[in-house]
């Protein structure tokens, strides 16, 4: 679908704009609690990014509508997926955008749960980017062991 197509209200493509700067058409009109856009088209509320899709022919009923750009305002057809909510929820954590996932919660921490600072010396980092506090990862290793040992010293009556 080109810019501007008469398949849409003008109305619709009064709050669409396109910087130069991307290649994101941007949502200027009304916003969800979510950061995307939505209008009324015969009568029913529908989310702005999930129009474009249809109108530009993807099939997006029981399917979610995805940003390939990961702007919530863009709502350019070459930038939106109609795919199953599964899809959906991989593409974030994979981009690191959900979150109700601990990496991206905890990706600026500057200390762990227990207090000790995530810095050069003291940050352990798996091959998936996750940070574990090693003072932490020896505390726990240290309990484990511990435990083993006090397993095997048991004397049997």
């Amino acid at each position: 679908m080109d810019f501007g197509s008469p398949l849409l209200p003008q109305r619709i493509w009064d709050k669409i704009s396109r910087p130069p700067h991307t290649t994101c058409w941007i949502w200027s009109g009304a916003l969800n609690s979510g950061g995307y856009g939505w209008t009324f088209i015969h009568g029913r509320r529908i989310a702005a990014h999930r129009l474009m899709a249809k109108v530009n022919g993807q099939r997006i009923s029981h399917k979610d509508v995805y940003h390939t750009c990961d702007n919530a305002f863009c709502v350019n057809p070459q930038h939106l997926v109609a795919a199953p909510t599964r899809a959906n929820i991989l593409d974030m954590i994979q981009k690191g955008r959900d979150a109700k996932n601990p990496t991206f919660r905890n990706r600026h921490a500057k200390r762990c749960i227990h207090g000790h600072p995530f810095d050069s010396v003291n940050t352990y980092v798996y091959a998936n980017g996750k940070r574990a506090c090693r003072t932490c990862i020896n505390a726990r290793s240290s309990r484990y062991h511990m435990a083993q040992r006090a397993k095997t010293n048991r004397i049997v009556d």
